[in-house]
């Protein structure tokens, strides 16, 4: 009979552990996981990424942002109107609203004095 393993005594790589949080938690966070301050973590990866935390967090979440885009994408040329105009708002510069132009005050003055020539 195999041994049980009880999840106590499992020992986590650090490093995947911090791959597994860090496209959804926040440097804190990630830190108390590791049981380590999030300055050590930003020093920690600093030395072995030449960058920090916030930096690492976004090339984690990239592939992520790139995948829903291309969802995102297919829903709208599937005919998906809502997407459609929230891909335009969000990527094209697009916008629904009306812009007013204003007209600047004309003054026209009449001179009277030479109304008998």
């Amino acid at each position: 009979m195999a041994k049980k393993i009880l999840l106590e005594d499992i020992q986590a790589d650090g490093w995947d552990l911090l791959e597994s949080l860090s496209m959804w938690c926040s440097a804190e966070y990630c830190a108390k996981k590791l049981n380590i301050s999030a300055d050590t973590l930003d020093r920690r990866l600093q030395e072995k990424f030449g960058y920090g935390f916030k930096e690492y967090r976004k090339d984690a979440q990239e592939p992520m942002r790139i995948n829903l885009l291309k969802k995102q994408y297919e829903v709208a040329m599937q005919g998906n109107v809502s997407m459609l105009i929230w891909l335009g708002k969000n990527h094209l510069g697009q916008s629904d609203k009306v812009e007013e132009s204003k007209i600047s005050e004309i003054k026209v003055i009449i001179d009277d004095q030479d109304k008998d020539l």
